[in-house]
């Protein structure tokens, strides 16, 4: 091991030689230095008034030190792994020094001869090799420039330095965020120092491989890392200590703390233990953990800060023997999150908006008015209106413009299921409920809808029996799964639709009039297509750009006779029968022109010949005959109103009080969307 450099001590030949020419660089030869980047190094040294005889590295004190290593966990773990499996295959004496951005060298790897030598230089941990502290080296050149570097004795500005030969490279990562895309982040870097030698090794490619390394697995891990941030399950990777055995947290994402309930905080590089209680709490966990256990959507109790709960748990065991790491990924979530996702990925979100809904009319306008109106409230919402008129759009809209946009909704027809599968389609099953079950048991739509929006379309046609038990949920917003011994608890907003005449369905005791009223705390009628004819060829052209956009073609215009006669037609189907009539028409004929030839063909073809409303309307409006006990002609919206204040809100006295029956009443409250 070579002595330092000193006036009066026995020196070879090189030395003399590598100690004129540090002089002479001092004197001025650092301008002929030919690479810019030495030369204007020695250049800003000069301007700082650096000593080169005594002028020393800094050394940082405990604290900040521990400041630096916090602000370097992930450069640190990686490189410190990396250098520990390469560092003793070294055979020349030399040095890895690992420092941060600022230069601050955060560990070195060397036998204590090698250490020794370096800390007569003032070269140890907690020192600082930037250019502001130690002068022009490697270290300094590639911090300050982001490349790698080689110098060599005389090149150093210091003199301490000058019996040395230090190898640099930075760790470097471009940023990929939108802001700030391209622009280059200096995380630290490795590099070697050994004594000064004129036969230079392969030192430079060794530690620019290594960096490259490095930030390859950083650059991949940054990428895993932001992708499950945005997962709506927990992640944690486990790593365990080569050394020590014991786990600690590598990475998590944001929503770990969600899924178990407790506050944020930064969890890398601390001790596994600090989330998960040790033995003999998590016996189940720990072993999982010890015997790199596979899982897939496991249900576990996991006791979290003294608190025991279940949670579903998938693990991803990785091993890399050869570069010295292993450790387990945790894929964590709750109840409420695999609700959530399971209500994603069968496709039951919300797609429609109050934007979708496509009309100009009085009447239509009125609907979305009232309707998001709603949407800034959570009571429940009762929409009643013909087939075909809409319903489960204006469902959809209602959802997407509440509070509980970004939370599940789920919608169930009713009429689809047979009183039996209807309980367990709802409210779920437990595992081995009944014969046939499924082997895990069953979600029902009450329990997926957690948090967001439930929309049971055709509510009129639920049981009785059934009409109870939503009812008590309703109520108590809880239930009972088929075969649990507890009950769930949700938080769900109900929207229901119906297009039978729910109020005469209570009269006759076939709707229980207590769930009515649980479940019309606002109501919503949407009028039918033939109350809002001047929306029919605005709908109309929507579908004929929709359908000929989805089979590349030219939309066809509407002849103006084919105009007149689409807003006669009755629409008994409503908005639902446009759509099929215009879809099938530019499907079947692909017209350039659609004419009344080609609306009257295609209803012949599909059997439903119609005539023009005027001909055959069923609800036209009441014409005026002789006076009637019932007679609504003169009855409007003001006059009901009216009535309802000076009867208080009594509707019977209501109905008494303008000549009508009750039934009547109803009937045109709910048509000229009358609240009360």
């Amino acid at each position: 091991m070579p002595a330092p450099i000193q006036a009066g001590t026995k020196t070879t030949m090189t030395d003399r030689i590598t100690m004129e020419n540090h002089r002479r660089n001092h004197e001025g030869g650092w301008q002929l230095f030919q690479d810019p980047a030495l030369r204007d190094s020695w250049g800003d040294c000069k301007k700082q008034a650096m000593v080169p005889d005594i002028s020393a590295p800094y050394l940082c004190g405990e604290q900040e030190f521990f400041s630096i290593k916090e602000n370097t966990k992930k450069l640190y773990a990686y490189s410190n792994r990396l250098i520990n499996s390469i560092y003793h295959w070294s055979v020349r004496p030399l040095a890895y020094v690992m420092v941060d951005g600022h230069g601050f060298i955060l560990k070195l790897y060397c036998g204590e001869e090698i250490r020794g030598w370096l800390e007569e230089r003032g070269i140890r941990e907690r020192c600082s090799l930037s250019e502001e502290h130690a002068g022009t080296t490697a270290f300094s050149l590639g911090i300050k420039y982001k490349r790698p570097f080689r110098t060599t004795g005389s090149e150093h500005y210091l003199s301490k330095f000058i019996d040395m030969t230090m190898y640099f490279a930075p760790c470097v990562l471009e940023d990929n965020s939108r802001e700030r895309f391209g622009e280059l982040e200096l995380l630290g870097g490795i590099g070697i120092i050994t004594p000064r030698t004129d036969r230079f090794e392969d030192y430079l490619a060794t530690v620019i491989t290594m960096c490259k390394e490095v930030c390859l697995h950083l650059d991949m891990v940054n990428t895993f890392y932001n992708f499950y941030m945005s997962e709506t399950m927990g992640y944690i990777c486990v790593d365990i200590d080569e050394r020590t055995r014991r786990p600690y947290c590598l990475y998590h994402n944001s929503n770990i703390f969600n899924v178990l309930g407790i506050p944020f905080s930064d969890l890398c590089f601390k001790s596994l233990s600090t989330v998960f209680d040790p033995l003999p709490a998590n016996r189940e966990f720990w072993q999982v953990l010890s015997s790199n256990e596979y899982l897939h959507n496991a249900s576990i109790s996991l006791s979290i800060q003294g608190v025991t709960r279940q949670y579903i748990v998938s693990t991803m065991p990785y091993r890399q023997v050869s570069v010295g790491y292993e450790g387990m990924r945790f894929f964590i979530s709750n109840k409420e999150q695999v609700s959530s996702f399971v209500s994603r990925q069968i496709g039951n979100n919300a797609i429609m908006t109050f934007g979708n809904i496509i009309g100009q009319s009085r009447e239509i306008k009125q609907s979305i008015r009232y309707a998001r109106k709603y949407a800034e409230f959570d009571n429940n919402v009762l929409i009643m209106g013909e087939s075909g008129v809409g319903k489960d759009i204006f469902a959809q809209a209602i959802h997407n413009a509440s509070s509980r946009r970004d939370r599940p909704f789920i919608a169930v027809n009713c009429a689809t299921f047979p009183r039996d599968l209807m309980v367990s389609e709802l409210f779920g099953y437990e595992q081995g409920a009944f014969t046939g079950s499924k082997k895990n048991g069953n979600t029902g739509k009450l329990e997926l809808a957690n948090t967001g929006t439930l929309f049971l379309d055709e509510i009129g046609t639920l049981p009785l029996d059934l009409q109870a038990i939503l009812l008590r949920v309703l109520e108590t917003k809880r239930f009972m799964k088929l075969g649990a011994s507890k009950e769930t608890s949700v938080d769900v907003r109900i929207i229901a639709a119906t297009n039978a005449d729910i109020l005469e369905m209570v009269s006759q005791k076939s709707f229980r009039g207590d769930l009515y009223f649980r479940l019309s705390a606002f109501v919503l009628n949407i009028p039918p297509l033939r109350k809002r004819r001047e929306d029919v060829v605005l709908l109309a052209n929507h579908f004929i750009s929709r359908v000929a956009r989805r089979i590349h073609i030219t939309p066809p215009q509407i002849a103006d006779d084919a105009v007149i006669y689409l807003s006669q037609l009755p629409w008994k189907g409503n908005v639902r029968e446009l759509q099929n009539l215009m879809e099938g028409i530019v499907q079947i004929y692909s017209p350039s022109v659609i004419t009344v030839n080609h609306i009257t063909d295609y209803l012949n073809v599909i059997g439903a010949v119609q005539h023009p409303a005027s001909e055959l309307e069923e609800d036209a409006e009441p014409k005026a005959a002789s006076p009637q006990p019932d007679d609504t002609s003169s009855l409007t919206r003001d006059a009901i109103l009216h009535a309802l204040k000076e009867c208080r809100g009594n509707k019977s006295r209501a109905a008494e009080y303008l000549g009508v029956s009750r039934k009547t009443l109803y009937k045109w409250m709910r048509r000229l969307q009358v609240l009360g």
